[in-house]
Order: structure tokens, then sequence, then C-alpha cells
């Protein structure tokens, strides 16, 4: 049986920790493999040349990309740092991204993947979508979360048209939110973002990026959250995109759409003092990007009447 939580949110602007024992496995005693394939169909083999012993920052590795349409890409590096099952990879063009492992599968991979060639492949989504430690300080404040960050392309999670979802218009735009978490959460905004041209507006980790405000609820508006318990759950909530929203009246910004679950635990805001808000403290010897939960079976929907 569902947990149902309800809230009522606008598009505001705006990552399961387990052990796992790295340990050399795979074609023989000189290498580790993992393989995964994410919703868009593009499968990932990563191996990691450690020798007979255990993962360790400074390996080796080879990362080959099998994409949906038929081409393959190789990427090399070096293992940059191992928290949990979390790896961080450094490529040979200076760029990085991280990989979250469990067992001898890739459950997810985070980032941007700098190509040979010096084109960056753009990672889909995951079928596991993991709440990651998010830092920031700014400007115009600080504070920490945990959050989805840019793991979620809507469009791998919603295959029809995005405006039958979002509503570019005054009209309310009512959605369902539905997944199993494992971990409880106490206070979860939703919003939307998008990457246009010159940057990645809304959800922003650094001031110097532009933000897009949309307006409605959450941590920007009414701080109102919504509790979800662990296990299997829904939220119903809903968008009304033209309430704030100055740079896009009737139509949605062009580019790649991201759906954020962010978990939030501190917000201050220098300017903006009714939005602060103070939940608790992320301990200090977890590092930025960790795992903190994990969503499956993640789910949007429009709400029919």
């Amino acid at each position: 049986m569902f947990k149902k939580c309800s809230i009522i949110l606008g598009i505001t602007v705006l990552i399961m920790v387990i052990g796992l024992g790295l340990t050399a496995c795979g074609e023989n005693s000189s290498q580790s493999t993992f393989k995964g394939t994410d919703l868009a169909g593009n499968k990932y083999t990563l191996k990691i040349f450690s020798g007979a012993r255990a993962l360790s920052e400074g390996d080796e590795y080879e990362l080959i990309i099998e994409t949906a349409d038929g081409d393959e890409f190789t990427v090399n590096g070096e293992v940059d740092n191992i928290y949990e099952n979390q790896l961080t990879l450094a490529d040979e063009e200076g760029g990085d991204f991280d990989v979250v492992l469990s067992g001898s599968n890739i459950s997810a991979i985070i980032g941007e993947i700098t190509l040979p060639d010096g084109s960056v492949f753009i990672v889909r989504t995951f079928a596991e979508i993991h709440l990651r430690v998010n830092r920031w300080t700014g400007l115009y404040g600080n504070g920490e979360n945990y959050t989805s960050g840019e793991s979620i392309k809507l469009s791998d999670i919603y295959k029809g048209d995005i405006k039958n979802l979002i509503k570019p218009s005054e009209e309310i735009s009512k959605i369902k939110l539905s997944g199993t978490v494992d971990k409880d959460l106490k206070n979860v905004d939703i919003g939307f973002a998008w990457v246009i041209d010159d940057g990645f507006w809304g959800l922003a980790t650094d001031y110097e990026f532009k933000w897009l405000d949309l307006g409605g609820s959450g941590l920007f508006h009414d701080l109102e959250f919504t509790e979800v318990p662990q296990g299997d759950f829904e939220i119903d909530f809903q968008v009304n995109y033209n309430k704030h929203n100055d740079y896009f009246k009737n139509d949605l910004p062009p580019g790649e759409v991201y759906l954020a679950i962010t978990e939030v635990i501190n917000n201050v805001q220098n300017e903006y003092l009714p939005h602060n808000v103070h939940f608790g403290e992320i301990p200090k010897n977890i590092p930025d990007y960790a795992v903190m939960a994990t969503i499956k079976n993640l789910r949007i929907e429009p709400v029919l009447e």
C-alpha cells in the first residue's frame, strides 16, 4: 500500500549508502569489471586494472560505452577517489564523473563524460536514483542537502509530450510522482530545471549560474516540504508555470528538462531571510556527493481529471 503525501509546489529554481568490498574480480586477477545500462539503452562496461588486490585510488580504468544507436566509445583514465561504493573517475581530458556500484553492476553514472575527441557524452538516467550530498556556498548564502542533481532527465522517465505534464500557461498542472525509497525523507522539495545554451538554469550548485525561478512552494516559497516514509510512496503536487515565470511565458524553455528531488537539510539566504531553514546537519566526515538515499521504480505522470 502506498504511503501518500500531498503538497502544492511550483517549479522552483534551484545523492543508498551501502558498504561494498571493492575487490578485484572479473575476467582475470588483474582487473575488475562492472556493467550497467541506462534507461535510454546505452550500455557501459567499466574495467579497473587493480592487480590482485582491492581497488585503490590511482588505478587505471577503461570505460566502454555502447550507445543505443550502435556507436562505441572508449574512455581511459585513473580512479581519483573511492568512498564506500562510489568511484570518482578522472579522464585523460581533465574531466571527471562519478560511478555508483552495486556488486558487479553499475547502478548509476553521474556527470558528463568527455570523449577522446573532446566531445561530451551525456549520460542518461539510470533505474536507480541516488540522492547525494550537496554542500554549497555562494554570494547569496550557503546550505546543504541530498539531491538528485542533474541525474534525472525528464524525457527518460516520461515518454509523453512534456507540455502535457508541465503546462506552460496560467493553468495549474497536477502531477503525481511515485517510487520506492530506501530511507525516510523528512523535508522533500521537488522542482524542474533546464539546461540551455548559456548554462544550467535552476538547481544551480554555484552562484555564477543563472537561475530560472518559476515559482510555487517548497524551498523558495511557502516553505512547505513533503515527508516521504521509507518504502513505496506517491506524492501529488501542482505546478503553476506562469505564476513567477518572467522569462518563458506560455512556452517551455529550450533544452533538456531535469527533475530535481531534494531532501533539504539547511538553507541560508542572505537576502531572503524567510527562506532560511535548519533541519539538522550532515556529518562533516561524510564527503560531498556521498549517496544518502536511493529511489527505485520512479514514475511521473499527469493527474487526469
